[in-house]
């Protein structure tokens, strides 16, 4: 069967039920290509119809956006100055030089919201509120034992301070007219070997510093109260 190349008008043999349209494959090639006129230089140039291409080569888009910048006038975020910054650098250009942007970058001294301790930290880090990391998790969030513990306290309105540092150990609470150290221990994290070894060194060595150290242990988050109680009669703190 013979078809017209709807491209360059060529009559050729297509087999019946083919549906071919064009004569080779530098027509199909070339139908889905245009000719363009470059915005800048004027040059012609081909490219997909599917593109949106105006310019025929980076130099020439080049010069068009170098023509599109718009100067605008900036306040320095440390020292105040205004400065020109262009167009597309808006969202990243806040300082007028790299001394006031590396000024930020330096350390400064601060106090940690726990222990009071100071350390270095950088300006720009408004985030950096505590010495390490053990200060950082002990600041926020209290387990549910150790909740229940300090509502147990509250309730039988015994004085105490909530993981006061004794070094590098911190207990859940501290008592200090009987001078008593809490830790309330978990059933899965205070369950490990290396762990309960660490427990050890730690209750032995409040001991030795004149404390006296009870170990509350939980089950499903509900916290053993009975060797605190037991103590607490004792010493005449509750009645």
């Amino acid at each position: 069967m013979n078809v017209i190349c709807i491209k360059c008008g060529k009559v050729f043999y297509s087999r019946p039920g083919r549906n071919h349209r064009f004569c080779s494959k530098s027509c199909c090639t070339a139908s889905g290509r245009s000719e363009r006129i470059c915005l800048i230089c004027g040059a012609v140039f081909i490219r997909k119809r599917s593109r949106d291409d105006k310019y025929c080569g980076y130099t020439c888009y080049n010069i068009f956006r170098r023509s599109q910048k718009i100067l605008d006038y900036r306040t320095c975020k440390k020292c105040g100055i205004s400065f020109l910054v262009t167009s597309h650098r808006k969202r990243s250009h806040f300082y007028c030089s790299k001394r006031c942007a590396n000024i930020l970058k330096q350390n400064e001294i601060r106090a940690c919201l726990r222990c009071g301790k100071t350390f270095t930290a950088r300006r720009k880090s408004s985030i950096t509120r505590f010495c390490s990391l053990s200060c950082s998790r002990k600041s926020f969030k209290y387990t549910l034992p150790e909740l229940e513990l300090y509502d147990f306290l509250d309730y039988y309105k015994v004085q105490y301070e909530k993981q006061k540092l004794f070094g590098r150990a911190a207990p859940d609470a501290f008592i200090p007219d009987v001078s008593l150290a809490i830790f309330v221990d978990g059933e899965y994290w205070h369950r490990l070997d290396e762990v309960i070894q660490k427990d050890i060194r730690v209750t032995d060595k409040l001991r030795r510093g004149g404390l006296d150290v009870i170990r509350l242990d939980t089950y499903r988050n509900k916290v053993d109260f009975f060797p605190l109680v037991e103590y607490l009669i004792e010493s005449e703190t509750i009645r």
